[in-house]
Order: structure tokens, then sequence, then C-alpha cells
């Protein structure tokens, strides 16, 4: 009986290392190579392209082995437009700016704000190492805007045109840039490796 009941004390701890280990992160993906169709001013009605592809192959720990990726994550794409600083932010949610141009592409709105982000999922290429997209985003209004990427995911651009910030000042200090996402807003202190502005005449 003794013996019993030690195993049911045990178990729950058993299972919890179990669920431990599971949690485990095992799959190890790459960064996508994304790139921005160079024009830093494009007038209304105009279309900039974003390009971007990731190895079909992933690192599996478990097997110390790369393998091919079933399903690929999709890229996460924010869009700002600049605008008169306030308390708050300098930055507003502005996909809605843009007629997007996706004729292969699967892109959807989950995220909290449908106006500012939106995921990219890639389609895999005809010889199966790459999975690849392509999208425009075609110029409804002018004004000056920032395409925003996860955080460490950079660009092959080698010009951002990062000095259109400086016309739009925060009033906050601390902050370079806040962001109205849908009425919330967040703050970031730097610009990040993968942000680039441009403006639309």
């Amino acid at each position: 009986m003794k013996k019993i009941i030690l195993l049911f004390c045990v178990f729950p701890f058993l299972m919890a290392t179990q669920c431990e280990e599971d949690r485990e992160q095992t799959i190890f993906g790459n960064n996508f190579k994304v790139k921005i169709t160079n024009q830093s001013n494009l007038s209304v009605d105009d279309t900039i392209w974003i390009e971007g592809r990731v190895s079909s192959k992933v690192y599996n720990s478990q097997i110390g082995d790369s393998t091919f990726a079933d399903y690929p994550e999709g890229l996460q794409i924010s869009i700002y437009k600049f605008t008169t600083p306030t308390q708050n932010y300098n930055a507003k949610d502005a996909i809605d700016k843009f007629d997007l141009i996706y004729p292969n592409q699967l892109i959807d709105f989950l995220g909290v704000c449908n106006n500012s982000t939106m995921t990219v999922t890639p389609t895999l290429n005809s010889t199966g190492n790459l999975y690849k997209f392509k999208f425009g985003l075609k110029a409804k209004s002018s004004g000056d805007f920032i395409i925003k990427f996860p955080y460490k995911q950079s660009i092959e651009n080698a010009e951002r045109n990062l000095s259109l910030i400086n016309n739009y000042p925060s009033p906050n200090n601390n902050y370079l840039l806040g962001f109205n996402s849908c009425g919330s807003s967040t703050w970031a202190m730097e610009t990040y490796i993968g942000d680039y502005c441009f403006k639309v005449n």
C-alpha cells in the first residue's frame, strides 16, 4: 500500500518534469533576408515592393542536424505614418494608406491592431530550398512612413532613410519613436536594424 501511495506522490512530479522537457525549444529557424524597393521618394499610386526569402531547412537540436520545415513561419510587418508629435506618439497605424498587392502570398491580420501589423506567410520555391514572398504597397496618400520588422530582423537595404524621423521630434525626451496602434501607444528608445523610412509625395 505504501508503494502505491508513493507512486501517486511521485507521478505528478514526473509528469511535470516531462512537461518541462516537452516545452524546450528544439527547432531553430533562420531570419528572413528582406529587401525593399530602394525608393525613398514615391508619388501617390506608386508601389513599393517588399521581398523576402528564408531557407526551407531548420536546425533540429534533438537530432543535431537540419531538417525540412513543412510549415514556414510567417513574418510580421508593421506600417506607420509619421504624424504631428503628441505626448503619446509621433507615428500612427497606416496599412489603410496603401493598397496591398499580394498575388501569391497569404497575408493575415490576426494581431492586436489590424491597421498596423500584418503577417506574411512565404511559399516554397520550385527547387524546394527556399520559402519566398513578394508583395507591394501601392500608395493611396502622401506622407512620411516607416516600415518595421520584428526585433533582430534586418533588411538588406544599405540606405534606410532614417533621417526622416528627425522631422517628427518626440516630446518625450526618453524615447525616439512613439507608435499609436489602434489607440494603444508603445515607445521605442532607438531604431532597429529592420526599420525603413520612405516618403510619398
